[in-house]
């Protein structure tokens, strides 16, 4: 299989570019707490297309992630992914944004408790090329569990979209998450239109080639 860029990373770039913080002095970064946000994002896009277009898989992960491959390559490439997922983390009891604590904490090979976590990593920098490389690799795996177990996803879907206590909301913005003051809760299918409808756009300006087929 080759890789190019594909919907997800140029949309990962352009949302680290709006939110990078830059010093006068030092590298530009974003704080673990935006990073954190955005990675659930792309989780959550990753799964919401994957599922829609999965009859067309070949051409969509080449307009989203940029992959090329035949049918066989691909499925391989995402049953890979579901499976060691599924082997590591118990995804059905998680929300999207839990499952993205969890998948870092592994990563970093921290030990403890994860509130202890956020809490003290929630202003860690990362540098802004980390942060569109793991929104790219969270929107792959959000599409190979679109794809492969809808169940999962949908069920971790409405864990994330739900309506928490304002106690909560207001403690999670007090330790740094880049959310907004007020919840703006969406439902699938309301969620679905507007992401499909942008990247239908970006396949009519930029993949034509592939658009067609996609739709059909």
């Amino acid at each position: 299989m080759g890789t190019i860029s594909g919907y997800c990373k140029i949309l990962a770039k352009t949302r680290v570019n709006q939110l990078v913080n830059k010093p006068v002095f030092g590298k530009p970064y974003l704080y673990f707490g935006q990073s954190y946000i955005l990675w659930s994002y792309f989780f959550q896009l990753g799964g919401i297309l994957g599922n829609l277009y999965k009859k067309h898989i070949n051409e969509f992960v080449d307009a989203f992630l940029g992959i090329k491959g035949d049918n066989n390559a691909i499925m391989n490439f995402l049953s890979e992914i579901n499976n060691g997922i599924g082997k590591t983390l118990l995804l059905e009891t998680l929300s999207i944004e839990k499952y993205i604590e969890e998948e870092y904490i592994m990563r970093t090979g921290f030990i403890g408790d994860s509130t202890q976590f956020l809490f003290k990593n929630i202003k860690r920098k990362i540098p802004p090329e980390i942060v569109v490389e793991n929104s790219w690799q969270h929107s792959r795996d959000g599409v190979a569990i679109g794809i492969i177990d809808l169940e999962t996803f949908i069920s971790m879907f409405n864990r994330s979209n739900r309506i928490i206590s304002e106690e909560k909301w207001k403690h999670a913005r007090a330790m740094g998450l880049d959310i907004p003051e007020k919840q703006d809760i969406l439902s699938y299918n309301e969620t679905e239109v507007i992401e499909n409808n942008l990247f239908m756009e970006y396949c009519q300006q930029v993949r034509p080639d592939l658009y067609n087929i996609i739709i059909s």
